[in-house]
Formats: structure tokens, C-alpha cells, sequence
């Protein structure tokens, strides 16, 4: 005697927020039984956790946030077989669910539980772990900001121990802050090296920043970078200046997660010029863009490699 869920649109491997979830629940039975009924329940959650040691003790966080759960009813109460039966059932994922994710301290996850409820026994019970997709949409009001030219610049003095020298100054310039994976990020960057000290190598990096929180037994965040991209070229002599053109592919296997809406995870993405010195404090300059899925004026998703969830 068992139950087992069969998905019958999971082809892909994944499903898309705000589609519909076909599937059956196969109940096989030796024999006639009493059973108070049928369900199928749909659950996603985020998660995290972690420990923390000191001297004297270790502390365990954690944080979960059970954002769906909805259990539907296949078959009311009623004495069942023997023989194999079968109970469809559909569902459709809310519009605003967020991607699967897999992260360092946690991550968020979707499950379907089928259960043949059995009064004073043990239930029958069978479960699927799904992978589902949220595309960022990049039309969507709040990214227009990220769409007008910007620039970003910052200085550094160079000090020894009996004096400081003129400062370098790397200025990043970008037509826009939104790409779609697989676009190419046109990076400028100009570097006026006004200090005594040669800059060794200009670099820049797409990466994004994930903040992890937990709840329990108090607030606390950890934060991890995932890199996506990089570039770098030859540096400026001391006195000089140079301007770069970097060529940023941002790659269709890029982690690039919805987390819009989600209380424990959070990320921040960026495009970061970095001034190389040998025996200094690096110079980095940081600048703010939206990676996404569906591109500006268009409705068809640039699809992402899904070896990542």
C-alpha cells in the first residue's frame, strides 16, 4: 500500500510564477480501508541558519518564513480499494512566488506533500521537491530610475610616513543600470593618476552581493558575494591618465534571483572599478545596476541556464 505524486507538465524541471502545476496522486491498495480522506498540500518557505562560537558557548540561528502553504482535498472520508486509484489535482502558483534558490546559509524551497489520511495507522505520505522561476521583469515602474546615463567617481590620497601625495581618481561611467543576462555592459572608466605611486592594473567586476538574515534567538544578517563577471587591463604610471572601455558580458548562467517581497533574503548588485596599487589600500568605486530577464519594451524572457537552483 502507497501513495505517489505524478507531475504531469514538469518536463522543463521547473515552473514559472503564475503557472498552473497538473499533476495525480497515485494511491495503490492491497486491500478495502478506512481513510478520512485525501490531500495535497503545496508549501514553499525561505530559510537560514547558522552557528556562531565564542569562547564559551555556541549559538544556533535560524529563520523561516512559510510564505505558501494551501492544502487542497482530493477525496473526502470513505473506506478506499483495494486496487490502484487515481486523484488529479491543479494548482496555480501565485504570481509574485519567488525562485528557487540555494544559498550558502539557506535558501528558498518548494514542496508538494500528498498524504492518504488513515485513522489510528500510519498515513500514506509522498513528496516532491519543485524548482520554480520568477523572470525580473525589467519593465517593470520601479527599474526606470536605472535606465538615464550615470556617473560615479572616487579619490584617494596616498600617504607615506612623512607626507601625502595628489590623489588618483577613477570615474565610472554607465549609459544605463539595467541588463538582461546575456547583454553585454558597456563600462567606462577614466583613471587620473595625480599621485607619486603607479596603479598597477584597472579591474572591473559584476557581482552581487546576498544578505542572509535569521530571526532566532535574535536578529542577525551574514552577507556573501557571488561574482558573475570580470575584467581588467593594464594600470597607469604615476603622473598619468588613461581612459578604458570595458566590454562586460553579463552571462546567461548568472544567479540572478527575484528576491522582491522576500523578509529574509536580500541582494544588491554592482558594477565595481578597481584601481590596483602594490603597496597601497586598493581604490574601489561601486555602482549600483538591476540584472534581469525580460527586457525593456519586450515581453519574451531571455532564458537562464537552470543548473543553478
Amino acid at each position: 500500500m502507497s501513495c505517489q505524486i505524478v507531475l504531469d507538465n514538469y518536463q522543463s524541471q521547473y515552473y514559472v510564477a503564475g503557472s498552473v502545476i497538473q499533476g495525480r496522486v497515485i494511491c495503490m491498495f492491497d486491500k478495502q480501508i478506512e481513510t478520512k480522506g485525501v490531500f495535497v498540500k503545496f508549501k514553499g518557505k525561505e530559510h537560514n541558519k547558522w552557528t556562531q562560537r565564542s569562547s564559551n558557548e555556541t549559538t544556533f540561528y535560524s529563520g523561516k518564513n512559510k510564505f505558501l502553504r494551501v492544502e487542497l482535498p482530493l477525496h473526502p472520508a470513505a473506506y478506499l480499494g483495494p486496487g490502484t486509484l487515481e486523484y488529479p489535482f491543479t494548482f496555480t502558483l501565485p504570481p509574485r512566488a519567488p525562485s528557487s534558490y540555494k544559498g550558502h546559509f539557506g535558501g528558498i524551497t518548494y514542496s508538494l506533500d500528498a498524504k492518504v489520511d488513515i485513522p489510528l495507522r500510519f498515513n500514506y505520505k509522498s513528496k516532491v521537491e519543485l524548482n520554480v522561476f520568477r523572470p525580473v521583469n525589467l519593465n517593470d515602474p520601479i527599474y526606470r530610475q536605472y535606465l538615464v546615463p550615470y556617473s560615479y567617481s572616487e579619490s584617494k590620497t596616498m600617504c607615506c610616513w612623512c607626507c601625502a601625495s595628489r590623489p588618483v581618481t577613477v570615474e565610472v561611467h554607465l549609459d544605463k543600470h539595467v541588463f538582461v543576462i546575456g547583454e553585454t555592459a558597456k563600462v567606462r572608466v577614466n583613471v587620473r593618476n595625480n599621485s607619486s605611486t603607479d596603479v598597477e592594473a584597472v579591474k572591473v567586476k559584476l557581482g552581487t552581493l546576498v544578505t542572509c538574515k535569521v530571526t532566532r534567538p535574535s536578529n542577525r544578517n551574514r552577507r556573501y558575494f557571488e561574482p558573475l563577471a570580470s575584467m581588467e587591463d593594464t594600470g597607469v604610471a604615476a603622473g598619468g591618465e588613461r581612459s578604458y572601455c570595458f566590454d562586460l558580458v553579463v552571462p546567461r548562467a548568472a544567479k540572478v534571483i527575484n528576491f522582491e517581497d522576500r523578509v529574509l533574503f536580500h541582494q544588491r548588485t554592482t558594477i565595481t572599478a578597481k584601481a590596483v596599487f602594490k603597496n597601497h589600500v586598493n581604490l574601489r568605486v561601486p555602482a549600483q545596476v538591476v540584472i534581469g530577464h525580460i527586457p525593456r519594451g519586450s515581453s519574451e524572457i531571455v532564458w537562464p541556464y537552470f543548473d543553478r537552483f
